[in-house]
């Protein structure tokens, strides 16, 4: 996932908030600021809601974005609309949200957005909840697929729709029928003749490293719909070359 492909639904995102005059321009440059000074916490994202914790001036809130989803013939007509175009949907099966491919609107319009905080602002909407529109448009830079989260369908699930939907178009083409025989230029060898082949002697190990090193620093955090922190990809790293190394490793 390109972070160009991040900044074009992040700005998406932000003209549609700034361009549709249904927040004030004091307020939307307040929640701007807000957001640039003070970062939120405790941040969820979830098909239709998008929620968390900020400091304001000594005091914490807690403010929600809540997000229409798209309906079910929405998200169908998009995956369809995706697979006209391959290799768009063989980027998105790769992990980048296309831009500019399908008619189908991922970025909502300001009547698909409802904000709201328990400041007690009820003259409008707060400063608070519109910090988080900026908010949620960092996360969309960050990872485009929050959007789609946010829209009702996270990565994997799309991932899922547009790999089932290829395969089913693909039996269709060919009649419904899977060949038996190998593709490609090269088939390999038959099993009969590999099963019958000499061994060869395997080439020498090279002496493993005693201790285990610092796992490299992730480039891209994790997706925020997985459920994964960038510590548990550390840990687990890390208790993956231990374990390693205790399978592999032979005392001389």
């Amino acid at each position: 996932m390109g972070a160009a492909n991040g900044v074009v639904w992040a700005n998406e995102w932000i003209e549609a908030i700034e361009d549709s005059g249904s927040f004030g321009e004091d307020v939307l440059k307040a929640g701007a600021r807000l957001a640039r000074n003070q970062s939120f916490v405790d941040v969820e994202v979830a098909p239709g809601l998008l929620s968390g914790r900020i400091t304001h001036r000594g005091s914490t809130y807690t403010a929600q974005l809540g997000v229409q989803v798209l309906a079910d013939d929405q998200w169908s007509a998009f995956c369809e609309q995706l697979l006209e175009q391959p290799a768009k949907a063989v980027a998105l099966i790769l992990g980048e949200l296309p831009d500019g491919c399908v008619d189908v609107p991922l970025v909502p319009s300001a009547g698909e957005l409802y904000p709201d905080c328990n400041c007690g602002d009820w003259n409008g909407v707060c400063v608070h909840a519109t910090a988080l529109l900026y908010e949620a448009a960092r996360l969309i830079e960050s990872d485009p697929f929050v959007l789609t989260t946010l829209r009702g369908r996270g990565r994997y699930e799309l991932k899922s729709a547009i790999e089932s939907a290829r395969t089913e178009s693909d039996g269709q083409r060919a009649g419904g029928r899977v060949s038996g025989h190998p593709r490609g230029e090269d088939p390999g060898m038959p099993a009969a003749a590999a099963y019958r082949r000499q061994p060869e002697e395997l080439p020498t190990a090279r002496r493993l490293p005693l201790d285990i090193g610092e796992p490299v620093a992730l480039s891209v955090p994790p997706p925020v719909d997985s459920g994964v922190s960038v510590d548990d990809v550390h840990a687990l790293v890390v208790a993956a070359s231990k374990h390693a190394k205790n399978l592999l490793y032979l005392e001389s």
